[in-house]
């Protein structure tokens, strides 16, 4: 049976993991992201762009992900003074966590941003990162990929 969830009043298409390292890691890709509102994919060179919308958000399907605990890791980057940047990441039975963006250096200097632990139940189909604040004319990051490593 194949579900849809509806997100900002989009359907979220499934879209393929990347399994790295006998099936302990996955890797959630830009390209593979279904993106909702003021944010853009660039295909070249291959990251998420132009986050500027307070709301906007990011989800990929988590299907054949096995259920237990994850470490979560961003590989984001973010120009000079861009500060106050907010976003949450969530799945459908795990709470929303909140985290604040340092800048990386440079819109082209992508660093690694450990969030934590997250759970994943049987249930969980989708993973979302979603903007909570932005400056005026600021923009959110600039996103690589998002990696998901099995604890054991």
């Amino acid at each position: 049976m194949i579900k849809s969830l509806i997100i900002f009043a989009l359907t979220v298409l499934s879209v393929p993991l990347h399994a790295e390292s006998a099936q302990s890691e996955y890797i959630l890709l830009a390209k593979d992201a279904q993106l909702v509102g003021d944010v853009r994919y660039e295909s070249q060179p291959d990251y998420i762009s132009w986050w500027r919308g307070i709301g906007s958000a990011l989800s990929w399907k988590l299907n054949g992900m096995p259920p237990g605990k994850y470490t979560v890791t961003l590989l984001y980057s973010l120009e000079g003074n861009q500060a106050n940047r907010t976003f949450s990441m969530s799945t459908e039975s795990d709470t929303k966590k909140i985290f604040t963006l340092l800048p990386t250096g440079g819109w082209n200097a992508f660093k690694n941003k450990p969030l934590g632990a997250l759970s994943l139940s049987p249930t969980d189909v989708t993973f979302t990162l979603t903007a909570l604040a932005i400056p005026p004319a600021g923009y959110l990051m600039n996103l690589q990929k998002v990696i998901l490593k099995k604890m054991l």
